[in-house]
């Protein structure tokens, strides 16, 4: 049983814009990585919602005093994932306040510094 979790991410830089703090919000739709767009989750398939259907914020945290941004994550939530996999659609990331015009470069699992790529932790209870 997952009694505590956390993402971690690893900043790049702020894109185009001032600093500022993060959303984590589950997916609620499946998509495929080497064909998701902005609009389109799936080839040929759209979003409920442009840039992936979410679900209520889950965590947030305001701008990181250093490129380390780490977000808990509700047990329960990622217990539910691992009781029903189908279900486990992964995360969306946001700036804090949503602005369209808005974004920040986020490493991700392709990094070269492997310490840079996104890591889900979990604590689980032990039997």
């Amino acid at each position: 049983m997952v009694v505590d979790a956390r993402l971690e991410l690893e900043r790049i830089d702020f894109g185009d814009n001032l600093d500022g703090g993060f959303t984590l919000r589950l997916a609620g739709e499946a998509w495929t990585e080497t064909a998701v767009t902005w609009n389109e989750r799936v080839a040929g398939t759209a979003w409920t919602v442009a840039g992936g259907t979410p679900s209520a914020i889950v965590s947030s945290i305001p701008t990181p005093p250093t490129n380390q941004v780490m977000f808990t994550v509700p047990a329960g939530a990622l217990q539910a994932w691992i009781d029903v996999p189908a279900t486990n659609f992964g995360f969306i990331v946001n700036v804090a306040d949503d602005l369209v015009d808005e974004h920040y470069h986020l490493a991700s699992s392709e990094a070269a510094l492997l310490t840079a790529r996104p890591l889900l932790v979990l604590e689980l209870a032990e039997y």
